[in-house]
């Protein structure tokens, strides 16, 4: 494996990344089973200029063996100012279905989506006030499935707080 990061500040701007890769060279045939060779691969983006902020993200997974890989990607937006910063970001996972280890319903794939609105508030040094509000969709075509059991919608609120010392 191996993985590398890059981090510059400049003046009132800065950009950092990460990117990386894994690849198991190893095949071990199991009677049966799904597997093989596999490669994973990641990598993030974050600029930052003035109080805005805009990072993307992805990860690529080949398990090893036939219709078995998956990938998330992601992305998102915040502004900050003084004590406050808010956000928005959004995700989309695929995944190809075939073995996902003990998957009750195997073949087709799943499509994960999610959407959240963020914010928080520094209360004072050290303690800080989070919020979020989410939704989201998730869908499975594999093989067994139906749309009355096989797909949901959700909506979730969540608050929290961080202490650092």
């Amino acid at each position: 494996g191996f993985y590398a990061t890059y981090d510059y500040a400049g003046d009132g701007w800065g950009v950092a990344w990460g990117g990386g890769v894994s690849h198991q060279f190893a095949f071990n045939p199991t009677a049966g089973g799904n597997d093989g060779r596999s490669t994973f691969s990641q990598t993030g983006l974050n600029i930052s200029i003035g109080h805005f902020g805009i990072g993307a993200v992805g990860e690529y997974f080949g398990e090893g063996g036939r219709d078995n890989d998956f990938y998330v990607l992601g992305g998102g937006l915040s502004y900050g100012v003084d004590a406050w910063t808010v956000g928005l970001q959004g995700s989309h996972g695929f995944y190809n279905g075939e073995g996902f280890g003990s998957d009750a319903n195997a073949g087709g794939s799943r499509k994960l989506n999610r959407i959240i609105a963020t914010g928080s508030y520094a209360l004072g040094p050290g303690v800080t006030l989070d919020a979020e509000a989410g939704y989201t969709w998730f869908h499975d075509s594999g093989d067994a499935a139906t749309d009355d059991t096989d797909s949901y919608h959700a909506f979730d609120v969540q608050i929290g707080s961080a202490l650092t010392f």
